[in-house]
This record gives structure tokens, sequence and C-alpha cells, in this order.
């Protein structure tokens, strides 16, 4: 099992000497954690609390969606500095929990760098007509002359009326009201 948060105490740790990787908070490479916390905080609140939990390092805490509300966010951005997306995942989601835990987080994720979207499929080529076609007939060969062989091969035309409206029903969204709209019925 991963330490997560004395991992990364160590590694902040070994950041004193090294160097600075972008300053952009949202810079590819940067290593960086959403932070969703109970209630609404300040910025302030939060780099108070991440302190505590992991000393007194350099790091960059923003938060994640930018709001006139003077009452505080409940989601933040928190990069250490001088630190690379260079841990394996299993790794960043052991620091992720730690986190969550230490802070009394609802949540913590770390961007992963993973991708969530796919890249479109290539355009397909033109097809023959009876590719579309065999999608909609599942027998080949010509329909039946006869329109009501279904209907005979299944018996329903021997129905009463009142169960074939029952069966109708239960096949369509609304057969009782159809055929009572009807002037006559021949079934």
């Amino acid at each position: 099992m991963h330490q997560g948060i004395s991992l990364l105490r160590q590694l902040l740790g070994q950041t004193a000497t090294a160097e600075d990787v972008d300053a952009s908070l949202y810079a590819a490479e940067r290593l960086r954690f959403v932070l969703e916390t109970p209630t609404a905080m300040t910025i302030v609140d939060v780099k108070t609390s991440l302190a505590e939990v992991l000393g007194e390092h350099a790091f960059s805490i923003d938060a994640l969606f930018k709001s006139t509300n003077t009452g505080g966010m409940r989601f933040f951005v928190y990069s250490p500095d001088k630190l690379e997306r260079t841990l394996p995942a299993d790794v960043l989601f052991a620091i992720a929990a730690e986190l969550r835990t230490a802070l009394s987080l609802i949540s913590c994720e770390p961007d992963s760098g993973e991708r969530v979207f796919s890249d479109p499929e290539p355009e397909l080529d033109k097809v023959a007509e009876s590719a579309v076609t065999d999608l909609y007939c599942w027998a080949p060969g010509e329909a039946p002359s006869d329109h009501l062989w279904a209907l005979k091969n299944t018996r329903a035309l021997t129905l009463g009326r009142s169960r074939l409206v029952k069966v109708l029903a239960s096949l369509l969204p609304s057969p009782i009201q159809a055929l009572q709209n009807t002037p006559s019925s021949r079934i």
C-alpha cells in the first residue's frame, strides 16, 4: 500500500533545488489535484489546511470555477510547485485518497493526464444499397403476397375481439383507443 501523503512530503522536500515547472497552474506537465470541500471555503482557508497537512512547501491553488461569491468556493485546483506529473496513476490516486481523508474533503481527484474523450470514428466508405436494406429486412427474399400472413400464422384472427385487444394492448402504446375510434371493426 502506498503512503500517499508521506510520499508527497518526501517529493516536496526534494524540490528545493529542482528547476521550476511552468508557472501556469494549468500547464500540461504539472502535477495537480481537484479538491472538493464540504462547505464553501476561501483560498486562504484551503491554503492553511494544506500547509497543516503537508508542511510549509510552495504550492499553487486556485478556484476551479470563477465566481463573484465572496463567501468562498467548493472546488479548488491544488498543484505543488516544481513537481511534474510523472507519478503512476495508482500513486496519484493513493495521494488523492489520503488528502481527501486528511483534509475532510468530499472528493479529491488527481489530474492523471488521461483523455476522457475519444477521437471520432473514421468516416465510412460508401456502401451498397443492400447493406442498408438488409438492416431492415430480417429474411431474404420477397415479402408474402398475403398481408395477413403473420396474423394467420399466430392465430390472432381466431381470437375474440376482447382477447385481441388485450394482446394488442400489450404490444402497442394505445390500441384500445385506436379500435374505439374506428367506425366498425372487421376482426
